[in-house]
């Protein structure tokens, strides 16, 4: 049975990286930030995994590993290898470690600048591991920087996506009714998901219908009120509007807002400027998760964001 590993980015103020992991790979990523996974089929969608391997050798020593790669049959045609290290016990260096392995590929030659297989060599106190990267992000998010009609407040591109993933793997149609400038509809629309958003302000309406027509990206848009927002998804997920400008606790629309949306999916992920969780679960929502996420806004402001994953009953 061939044993799988995400690896994710390491940002030890983030708790969505570890989140998201488990959401789309089933393995939660140890201090190191590797996970052993049950699929990497989604890896490719994720915001903080940076590669899935599927191991080919182990072993306790470097002369260990180096026995088991000469064993093991797979196609190391144009290859490069990758180091990655974590611990204080390995002694062996990056550039004996990776002519090692290289030597012990035997029949087959690197090539660094045009691979058409990557390796990962991964060094820690436990031993050694060498595997293929058989995925890695996307990074689609990147390019929706560059969407033409953007607010002050809007979420960065990656957290949306992130937020999205959280939703999980089987979902294939999101709903955001406080869809402000589009950001989360347009990430959901590259992962190639169903998108339905609203907004009850129809200049906002307009602009992610805008943004999503620059990208080429389809989704029904509506300029409706949250509270009555009718249009049913596997999974909402919005940026609510009260987090930044308005503190959740002094807006009485709030919680007609979040029990209308639990008639609208069965799960759902809030973003927001304060800690919901007990008012999700007075509301009807069960095993409610919270993340922090804590990002640079300008040349010295923090921005806390409280995402959470909700589930009704």
């Amino acid at each position: 049975m061939t044993t799988r590993l995400a690896i994710c980015i390491r940002q030890p103020d983030n708790d969505l990286i570890a989140a998201e992991c488990l959401a789309l790979t089933g393995g939660l990523p140890d201090e190191n930030g590797v996970a052993v996974c049950e699929t990497l089929e989604y890896v490719a969608r994720s915001s903080y995994i940076r590669d899935g391997v599927e191991v080919i050798a182990q072993g306790e020593t470097f002369e260990a590993l180096t026995d088991a790669i000469r064993a093991a049959t797979f196609d190391a045609t144009a290859f490069r290898i990758e180091w990655m290290k974590h611990g204080n016990r390995v002694e062996i260096d990056r550039m004996t470690a990776i002519v090692g392995v290289a030597n012990a590929i035997t029949e087959y030659y690197p090539n660094l600048d045009h691979p058409k297989h990557r390796f990962l060599l991964l060094a820690d106190d436990e031993g050694f591991t060498f595997g293929e990267v058989v995925a890695e992000s996307d990074r689609g998010y990147q390019k929706h920087l560059s969407k033409p009609y953007r607010t002050s407040s809007a979420l960065p591109p990656r957290l949306a996506r992130a937020a999205i993933n959280l939703a999980g793997r089987g979902v294939k149609s999101v709903a955001d009714p406080c869809c402000g400038s589009g950001t989360i509809p347009v990430e959901a629309a590259s992962m190639g998901l169903e998108v339905f958003a609203a907004d009850r302000d129809d200049l906002a309406a307009r602009i992610t219908r805008a943004n999503l027509d620059y990208f080429g990206y389809g989704g029904r848009v509506d300029t409706a009120d949250a509270r009555e927002y009718s249009q049913t998804a596997d999974a909402l997920v919005t940026d609510l509007p009260y987090g930044i400008n308005l503190r959740p606790t002094e807006s009485d629309e709030l919680d007609a807002l979040l029990a209308n949306a639990a008639r609208l999916a069965p799960v759902a992920v809030f973003l927001a400027g304060e800690d919901l969780t007990g008012r999700l679960i007075d509301l009807g929502y069960e095993q409610v998760e919270r993340y922090i996420h804590t990002s640079a806004s300008g040349q010295s402001q923090r921005t806390t964001r409280y995402i959470h994953r909700a589930t009704v009953r």
